[in-house]
């Protein structure tokens, strides 16, 4: 198997290596396990891409950037599974989605909205469930997707990501949220974009 002449990023020994397996083109599967052994190296991707680029054709060069997008984006633990170009295609989509929806969760728009409609819950007991179809609203408001492309359901809890909550236990007020702030690092946020 080429994986396992091709261990190292050494443009000499990966130039033999290729010309030894009688190979323009390495098979996709055995490309994928060289890049993943390399960054599970820590070869800079710079050196493992300007090697595949010199030694293998297009397509592979083309497979190996788009694993180290993904390593990039997301980490290596969903890298290390990858078997096929095609599965590599489909976690890199996801990976831009599950980015992509990450940065929107934290934009300054989305926390300025959620600024705006919550100021009237502050301090007083609101259902859990009111909470969870506002946040909704907003979500799918900044079109917010999980990483399989399907809109993001906000679960009871999500607003405790955003805001300073207590809970109530009264039983009279049971499942309840009484929001106090935004979070400091949100109200800094908002407060640092309308202070330029």
């Amino acid at each position: 198997m080429i994986t396992e002449k091709i261990i190292s990023t050494n443009e000499d020994y990966l130039s033999k290596a290729f010309k030894n397996a009688g190979f323009d083109k390495i098979p996709d599967n055995e490309l994928i396990g060289i890049v993943q052994k390399e960054i599970m190296s820590n070869t800079p991707s710079e050196q493992i891409l300007a090697v595949i680029k010199k030694n293998a054709s297009e397509s592979n060069y083309e497979i190996a950037q788009k694993i180290i997008e993904i390593n990039n984006l997301i980490g290596f633990g969903r890298v290390c599974k990858l078997k096929t170009s095609k599965g590599v295609d489909e976690l890199l989509e996801e990976a831009k989605r599950q980015v992509l929806s990450q940065q929107k969760m934290i934009s300054k728009e989305l926390i300025n909205d959620l600024s705006i409609e919550f100021a009237p819950d502050l301090n007083r007991p609101i259902p859990k469930k009111d909470l969870q179809k506002k946040l909704q609203a907003i979500y799918f408001k900044y079109g917010i997707l999980k990483p399989d492309g399907t809109l993001f359901v906000v679960a009871h809890d999500t607003i405790t990501q955003y805001f300073y909550i207590s809970e109530n236990l009264d039983s009279t007020k049971k499942h309840t949220y009484t929001l106090s702030s935004l979070k400091h690092e949100y109200l800094e946020k908002i407060n640092l974009e309308t202070e330029k």
